[in-house]
């Protein structure tokens, strides 16, 4: 019999003790042993066979592809395929794949991360694309668990954010994204999660498209025309509701005249905050952003669409247009 690699050796340790739950191998004599190594040595037989069928079903290249083409933003592709390479290349030095891998494989590979870089900030990096990719394998059940979440990171220090900094195109994408894929998750303690995050999603998208103040968003009023009107600050702001938002609603199960009329304000401004953090500690975002931050992201991009200081006092509901102009001036938008 060809003597135990030492992953291997590690692999049959783990899963005896965790065949023997409470038990422990000093207590069990020689046949018992026996008896447990042949079992486990059978069911991993059985393990690689079922990992052989599946791999020649599935087309990694073209999930990889699928994958990333859900952002819309080249640099994200660009760096989360990278990324995705270099855990690739490292498979495939160990001889493994994506199909056997466990917790001691993902350890590791963090440790070995850990080895080639040393900024903090480039080790979580590629620890968050990868266990991003697998997070979508996991939804298309291609995978049975993703072993990357809960795995150690290096810490990240919080920063206090600039009063003026706002998410960019590809923050706002990976926010987005991980709020759908919070609102997919499986697992204990998921079922909470899952609704907080179909409603952060509704009110991210709602602003991301139309600025609305998060104060307004319980008086948001959507009439059978796809026309809409909130009261903010005393002042009415109205406009037409955009596709995308007025589907995701539908889509949602959200009420098609007063999708947040019994929406406590405080409540959800502490949770996209929450959200925010778990994101940063992923090093997926610079900065823990506030809904706020969200009205100052559609500001710009209104207002970058075509320059028009009048239409953007009008998106924004400012009173005169003085204020809308020291509004941007403070964002760094150029007139």
């Amino acid at each position: 019999m060809p003597e135990l690699t030492p992953h291997k050796k590690k692999l049959i340790i783990n899963q005896v003790e965790e065949f023997l739950d409470s038990k422990t191998l000093g207590n069990l004599n020689e046949k018992e042993l026996e008896y447990i190594t042949r079992e486990i040595l059978v069911d991993r037989l059985k393990d690689e066979l079922k990992t052989e069928l599946k791999m020649s079903k599935v087309d990694l290249d073209a999930l990889q592809d699928r994958w990333l083409s859900g952002f819309d933003s080249q640099a994200t592709r660009e760096t989360y395929g990278k990324s995705l390479q270099i855990f690739f290349n490292w498979l495939d030095l160990h001889s493994l794949n994506v199909f056997n891998l466990n917790s001691i494989d993902i350890d590791d590979y963090v440790s070995y991360i850990n080895k080639q870089y040393d900024m903090n900030n480039s080790i979580r990096e590629r620890i968050a694309a990868v266990s991003s990719f697998f997070s979508f394998l996991e939804r298309n059940d291609i995978i049975s668990k993703n072993y990357f979440k809960g795995c150690r990171r290096p810490p990240r220090p919080f920063e206090t954010k600039d009063s003026e900094e706002i998410p960019d195109e590809r923050e706002m994408e990976i926010i987005i994204s991980n709020l759908i894929e919070e609102m997919n998750a499986d697992g204990k303690g998921s079922t909470g999660k899952r609704k907080q995050a179909r409603v952060l999603l509704a009110v991210v998208t709602v602003i991301k498209y139309h600025g609305i103040r998060c104060g307004a968003l319980p008086s948001f009023t959507i009439d059978k025309n796809g026309r809409f009107w909130a009261e903010s600050k005393t002042r009415e702001v109205k406009g037409r509701i955009a596709p995308d938002a007025e589907d995701l609603l539908g889509k949602l199960g959200f009420d098609k005249r007063r999708p947040f009329k019994d929406m406590k304000v405080n409540s959800i401004q502490k949770s996209f905050e929450r959200f925010c953090k778990r994101l940063y500690a992923e090093e997926k975002i610079r900065t823990v952003y506030s809904l706020h931050d969200l009205r100052h992201y559609a500001a710009v991009k209104h207002y970058e669409a075509d320059k028009d200081i009048i239409s953007t006092q009008r998106y924004l509901g400012h009173r005169n247009v003085s204020i809308t102009q020291m509004y941007l001036a403070g964002l760094n938008c150029d007139d």
